[in-house]
């Protein structure tokens, strides 16, 4: 009887250990599986935000540093004297502290040939901030890229915003953001008494900015103050 019971003894024990050690192969596997799973999904996306930060790092330079005919009705390559456009920029915006519509479209043109690797699968904007109390747009340049998904179509947007909190409360529409700004010091020419004009100058924020083409709310275009660019 009492060899009987030893041999229970030792079996329940030998159940029990290959219980034990189930139970650990068992959760070493699933967490590797787990690693291996989580690890192609980590490298995937660390890629995928690698690369959208350089690409719009690189957008941002090359609109800058392009070249614009200082006699806009010439071709740039045929042009007698060509600039930067970053220079046509500034100068366009010190006379009068604002961007005329020539210099805008001549924005989206840029922005068009620049971010067409990009244009079917992201939607885009590009905007100038000034926060300079003499502004009298905090926003003289904002240029949108939708694609629309009623029908299917890429449109293009001329916005102007009236603060920072809608253009923030816009951004928020959206999951991952690719953003690249520059700070650049801008001429600002204003009348005065004394001595006719004087020059400031004010801090602009120059930024491209890039997500995953989804689609937004009709009434952001409307707190954006948006008309197509025709």
């Amino acid at each position: 009887m009492d060899s009987i019971v030893r041999i229970n003894s030792k079996g329940q024990a030998a159940i029990t250990d290959a219980m034990f050690f189930l139970m650990i192969a068992s959760g070493l596997a699933v967490m590797v599986l787990f690693f291996a799973t989580n690890y192609g999904s980590n490298v995937s996306q660390s890629l995928h935000t690698q690369f959208g930060s350089q690409f719009i790092d690189s957008a941002l330079k090359t609109l800058f540093y392009s070249s614009v005919p200082r006699d806009l009705s010439e071709d740039v390559s045929k042009a007698v004297e060509v600039d930067y456009l970053l220079s046509y920029l500034k100068e366009d915006f010190a006379d009068d502290l604002n961007l005329d519509l020539n210099t805008k479209k001549i924005m989206l043109e840029r922005i068009k040939e620049i971010m067409k690797p990009m244009q079917d699968s992201f939607d885009y904007c590009f905007y100038a901030y000034c926060a300079s109390t003499k502004c009298p747009e905090k926003y003289p340049l904002f240029i949108l890229k939708l694609f629309d998904e009623s029908t299917k179509k890429i449109r293009f947007f001329f916005c102007e915003p009236t603060s920072t909190d809608k253009v923030s409360y816009f951004f928020v529409n959206f999951r991952s953001l690719y953003r690249s700004s520059a700070f650049v010091r801008a001429p600002m020419l204003s009348r005065t008494l004394t001595s006719g004009f004087e020059v400031s100058w004010p801090r602009m924020e120059f930024a491209l900015v890039m997500w995953i083409a989804s689609g937004i709310p009709q009434n952001s275009l409307t707190e954006l103050n948006c008309k197509e660019a025709t």
